[in-house]
């Protein structure tokens, strides 16, 4: 496992720096509207691994529209469209339950699984795309999320199996520890520290840290709630497409928690 692990890492790393730092910008969009597609399709395989029938599929269909949607108005960017977006994809679902609305339909679950989709991936990885698009200094913020989001969740997975003893929460995820967790915050701070020296000189050291240490624990919330989504519906993994990693939500978990309040970061602190 940890073999695979490493070389998978090894093997993507590159290519994903050079795409950050040297590709142009509608490459990352695309990337990021790829993900969010398979992450889709992980992510409505875990909530309706208790029947995937026709209904899931049309819903599954919606939520790719918005993901592509959502991920366009970024790549503008367009923020406002946002919104909408998210608007017209609710406006969807319930104009499909209207149609197949019965007694024994489970409307509002259904409902409420498919709006989460589109918030907890697409929407989120929107945020990275706009992160990108929203100024000078693009690839670098970009950067900082993915050092915290990767470094923290790498530091929490090597400390808790070396010293981790007492558990942070046994109900979600028992193999995840409290020095786990301060490792991965550490790893975190470590990783953007090394960032904000590299390329972001302009913006302050208090504030930098601040956030790092912020966003490492969005991060492991990130990743337990999607061992909530795993546990209830009695799924180890997300999918094997990453080898040593599992799938597509299983490395981009704690991603998609830290990529939103970057951007609200950045928004705030104006560099």
């Amino acid at each position: 496992m940890h073999r695979n692990r490493w070389i998978t890492g090894i093997v993507l790393l590159p290519p994903l720096v050079a795409l950050i730092a040297f590709g142009p910008p509608f490459l990352l969009a695309l990337l990021a509207g790829l993900v969010a597609l398979l992450g889709l399709w992980e992510y409505f395989r875990i909530v309706f691994a208790d029947g995937f029938d026709a209904d899931v599929y049309v819903l599954m269909a919606l939520a790719a529209v918005a993901a592509l949607g959502l991920l366009w108005a970024a790549y503008q960017p367009a923020t406002a469209l946002i919104p909408a977006v998210l608007f017209l994809d609710l406006a969807a679902c319930a104009l499909f339950l209207v149609f197949r609305f019965r007694e024994d339909f489970p409307a509002v679950s259904m409902v409420v699984r498919q709006v989460c989709s589109v918030v907890y991936i697409p929407l989120n990885l929107a945020c990275l795309v706009l992160l990108y698009r929203s100024g000078d200094q693009g690839a670098a913020w970009v950067f900082l999320v993915l050092a915290v989001a990767f470094a923290g969740d790498t530091a929490a997975f090597y400390v808790g199996r070396r010293w981790g003893r007492r558990k942070l929460c046994p109900n979600v995820s028992p193999g995840k520890t409290v020095a786990g967790a301060l490792g991965g915050v550490s790893g975190s701070m470590v990783a953007g520290a090394l960032v904000k020296g590299m390329g972001l000189p302009g913006v302050p050291w208090p504030e930098v840290l601040l956030f790092c240490a912020l966003a490492a624990a969005l991060g492991q919330i990130g990743d337990l709630f999607e061992s909530i989504l795993k546990r209830t519906s009695g799924v180890k993994d997300s999918g094997r497409l990453l080898p040593g990693h599992g799938g597509i939500l299983d490395r981009i978990d704690a991603l998609l928690f830290v990529a939103p309040a970057a951007y609200l970061f950045r928004t705030l602190v104006g560099s």
